[in-house]
């Protein structure tokens, strides 16, 4: 029995990483679909996950996108690949971090003032 050639969890997580870095970096599926010789239609399905997106074809998009060239899957050896995120996704990340921290701050005020020792009223 061989590979199953329907798509996995797998294929979808590597579709949906391919949608985000995409947006990311401004371009349109018409433009991925282009890049890579295949119809729009198609690559919508690749970043649905509906249709499994080959090795290579999947490395010819990451190397359109311009991200982690020289790894054959996104989220590996960035460090070895000299990766290095588009500044949009940058900025998109840096950002999230600070909101996240500034609600840390509020809920960690919030908890402090339930569990302090209140002053008894007189």
């Amino acid at each position: 029995m061989g590979v199953s050639r329907k798509p996995n969890s797998r294929d979808v997580e590597i579709g949906r990483e391919l949608a985000r870095t995409r947006k990311a970096v401004g371009r349109s599926q018409a433009a991925m679909a282009a890049a890579l010789g295949i119809s729009t239609q198609q690559y919508g399905k690749y970043e649905r996950g509906e249709n499994r997106i080959s090795t290579s074809r999947h490395e010819e998009a990451l190397k359109f996108l311009r991200v982690a060239e020289g790894t054959s899957q996104p989220g590996l050896a960035e460090e070895r690949a000299g990766y290095q995120a588009p500044d949009a996704l940058r900025l998109e990340l840096e950002n999230a971090a600070l909101a996240l921290q500034q609600a840390l701050e509020r809920f960690l005020v919030t908890v402090r003032r339930a569990v302090s020792p209140r002053s008894p009223r007189n």
